[in-house]
């Protein structure tokens, strides 16, 4: 049987089948409305009254699946007399930011959160060798690149550590995996930010294996990346058990 949203996708003059909350049935129909156009951050909407007049609703049940889709960053509401509705650049921060709150209503740790990277990471190292995109392959190297003509002393050195991961954990090739894989990322980058194990420049001291990460995935060497990075991110949770043991027992923040 096919779903409201997909029968509102169908024609303009489909009546939505109500269930409990008609506003998230319009939700569901402007989301596939997006998908099926190929709609991109930016691309303008329909008017509120041109919505509730497709899908015969009221404009207050339009309205509010609007801003329940702004939660989500999927839709961007303008103010004013150049306003109106365009598609929003969702990205894994606004999966992260969602991710937060479930975590958090969960119980979930930081340390839970780091035993989910060693699972992934070292799968999404072993992907982007046997994967070999060449778009992907690029950002590898640029990033080693980047990173070999860095010093501890050099400002953006922190960052380039960091941003070596997140080229790594979006390289699978499965937007599934890589989403979710950077989305654990960013709740997990954005508190080490604040230098929990480090003084500024001392992220060298934990990135030291990047180089031979990033050359066997050139090489094609599978095996070998998911190993190193196996090994890199568990010595790194080594670290923190050693270091910030406090940190790792922390519940999992979570911030609208």
């Amino acid at each position: 049987m096919s779903s409201a949203a997909d029968s509102a996708a169908d024609g303009p003059a489909q009546r939505l089948v109500r269930p409990s909350k008609v506003s998230h049935v319009v939700a569901s129909a402007i989301v596939e409305d997006i998908v099926r156009k190929n709609l991109v951050a930016g691309d303008r909407l329909p008017a509120e009254s041109d919505l509730a007049a497709r899908f015969s609703v009221s404009r207050v049940s339009v309205r509010e699946a609007l801003r329940l889709l702004e939660m989500y960053g999927v839709v961007r509401i303008r103010q004013g007399n150049k306003g109106g509705n365009v598609v929003g650049a969702v990205d894994e921060l606004d999966l992260a930011r969602t991710l937060s709150l479930f975590l958090r209503m969960a119980r979930a740790t930081y340390r839970d959160l780091m035993e989910a990277r060693i699972v992934i990471e070292p799968f999404m190292a072993r992907r982007a060798a046997e994967r070999q995109d060449p778009a992907q392959l690029a950002a590898i190297r640029e990033i080693m690149e980047q990173e070999a003509a860095s010093t501890p002393e050099t400002p953006e050195s922190d960052d380039l550590a960091i941003k070596f991961h997140w080229v790594i954990v979006g390289a699978s090739g499965n937007p599934v995996l890589d989403s979710v894989g950077r989305a654990i990322h960013a709740l997990y980058g954005d508190r080490l930010a604040a230098r929990l194990l480090f003084e500024a420049g001392g992220w060298s001291e934990a990135r030291h294996i990047h180089y031979d990460i990033g050359q066997a995935i050139l090489d094609g060497d599978a095996r070998k990346a998911q190993r190193l990075m196996a090994e890199h991110v568990e010595e790194f949770l080594q670290l923190q058990e050693q270091r910030t043991p406090w940190f790792l027992g922390e519940r999992i923040s979570w911030e609208p």
